[in-house]
């Protein structure tokens, strides 16, 4: 299996999570639910688009040549 599509599916794990917590599962009394919501679907988000990043090479190419800069 890749890697890449390994990122992918824990991303959408962590952003399943985030959709339970917003529904009510899971009661931490640590934190609030909007601050679990917002942490668990910015970072599911955020290895989604990375793993979809590292697949697409011409759009991988497309970023680095703007980091380069």
């Amino acid at each position: 299996m890749d890697p890449r599509w390994g990122g992918f599916a824990l991303g959408a794990a962590v952003m399943v999570a985030a959709a339970l917590r917003f529904a009510g599962y899971g009661g931490l009394a640590v934190r609030s639910k909007r601050t679990d919501v917002i942490t668990l679907g910015a970072f599911g988000f955020v290895l989604v688009l990375t793993s979809l990043i590292l697949a697409n090479d011409e759009l991988k190419g497309m970023i680095m040549s703007l980091l380069a800069r």
